[in-house]
């Protein structure tokens, strides 16, 4: 079994789960959800299917690979490994997750996250190697939807740079196979 594929399937079970158990109504923000607490991303269609454990993909967690590619920067990953609904990704709250590692232009360590956690389509991007001067972090903002076609996963979205202080819309897409 490949380990980094392990560990990245837990980290992000593990996110998924801490992200839910830290959210309150009492957000202290304003009306914009600009408060402590971070905003739901907008779905475009609640009626996203997503197959259940035991018939079909996602039977077990796979490997597979990834391109994610945002403005003129292109990622692809290889190990990039899936969770289909509550039994799979260990949470009753995640009906699908799945993550890549892979390496930043300046040879810091990326990790690639594709989630739907109650409805909220969420793809990011991150430095896992310095969280608090990352060399990336870009992240999917409001207006889009995970596509689930058997084994193959794909979005397209606007995404904000989070290693800037201006609110950035960059295209992406995302395309990955389990």
């Amino acid at each position: 079994m490949n380990w980094k594929f392990l560990i990245a399937a837990v980290l992000v079970v593990l996110a998924a789960s801490f992200a839910f158990a830290c959210s309150s109504d009492d957000d202290d923000g304003d009306d914009n959800g600009n408060g402590d607490e971070p905003q739901a991303t907008e779905v475009t269609d609640d009626a996203t299917e997503v197959p259940d454990g035991g018939d079909g993909p996602g039977d077990s967690l796979q490997d597979g690979n990834a391109t994610l590619t945002i403005g003129e920067e292109t990622w692809t990953f290889d190990g990039f490994g899936c969770a289909f609904g509550p039994e799979e990704t260990r949470n009753e709250n995640v009906e699908f997750s799945a993550a890549a590692f892979g390496e930043s232009a300046t040879g810091a360590s990326t990790q690639l996250s594709v989630d739907i956690t109650l409805g909220t389509h969420a793809v990011s991007l991150n430095d896992i190697d310095d969280f608090e001067n990352p060399s990336v972090a870009l992240e999917a903002i409001g207006g889009f939807e995970i596509q689930i076609d058997g084994d193959n996963i794909s979005a397209e979205a606007l995404f904000d740079d989070g290693t800037t202080d201006e609110f950035d819309e960059i295209p992406g897409t995302f395309s990955g196979t389990c």
